[in-house]
């Protein structure tokens, strides 16, 4: 009886412990998985701030070296990628540009998960600035960063305009067009 017992109890035992190590091994796998989209979070943020960087430089003219290209008190408008052009971004980050003037890559490549793309308007003192067809403006950019997997909720979009970063969980599509004053208070949040 003991014996028989015994089995019984071994057959437990080893159940229990491979129960416990798929429970590990699922903890892990979700361990690395939220490490990766941090990590990418991270480094799209850094992206935004390299961007908003780059216009800072076009418009202040930080950059001595790009005043034959740029003229001072003015933003570039026309895509991301061109400030790779003009060197002031990483040609990494210009590939996931989504409409490009001039194409660096066959199709666009996205970034941490991220496309980036300029927008129709931009964010502007009294309401939206309309810059489509503009490749400079003296009064404002927009730039928008999307996920690449479409509508994924667990990323956000990005907005870039002069002075300040916008983000949002709730806007599950690439805006076009600089959001009027009612959906940038309803879906957006100021990041800095």
């Amino acid at each position: 009886m003991a014996i028989g017992r015994y089995r019984f109890e071994r057959k437990y035992l080893a159940f229990a412990v491979l129960l416990l190590g798929m429970m590990i091994a699922f903890f892990v796998f979700l361990t690395a998985k939220f490490k990766r989209e941090r990590d990418d979070q991270v480094a799209v943020y850094r992206a935004v701030e390299a961007i908003r960087g780059a216009q800072g430089s076009l418009f202040y003219n930080f950059d001595k070296t790009i005043l034959e290209v740029n003229r001072p008190g003015e933003y570039w408008t026309g895509d991301v990628s061109g400030l790779h052009g003009l060197g002031l971004l990483d040609r990494e980050i210009a590939e996931a540009d989504a409409a490009p003037i001039n194409r660096l890559t066959p199709q666009p490549r996205p970034y941490h998960g991220y496309y980036f793309v300029a927008l129709e308007s931009g964010d502007g003192r009294s309401g939206p600035v309309p810059l489509k067809g503009l490749m400079r403006s003296k009064d404002s950019y927009g730039i928008c960063a999307y996920p690449a997997e479409g509508n994924d909720v667990a990323k956000y979009v990005y907005l870039m305009c002069p002075g300040r970063t916008w983000r949002s969980f709730v806007a599950r599509q690439r805006p076009t067009q600089w959001p009027s004053d009612s959906d940038m208070q309803n879906q957006y949040a100021i990041v800095d």
